[in-house]
């Protein structure tokens, strides 16, 4: 049960992070800069 933990709660923060800073950033002129590190993470 450790494991599956982990796994949810190292998923849950990329997936809610992804679609939240990219729309907020494609919106900023810094995004472009910003962009470039959310998908490369």
């Amino acid at each position: 049960m450790e494991i599956l933990r982990k796994y949810s709660f190292a998923r849950a923060p990329e997936t809610v992070a992804s679609p939240k800073p990219s729309t907020g950033l494609t919106m900023t002129p810094k995004g472009g800069v910003l962009l470039k590190i959310i998908p490369r993470t």
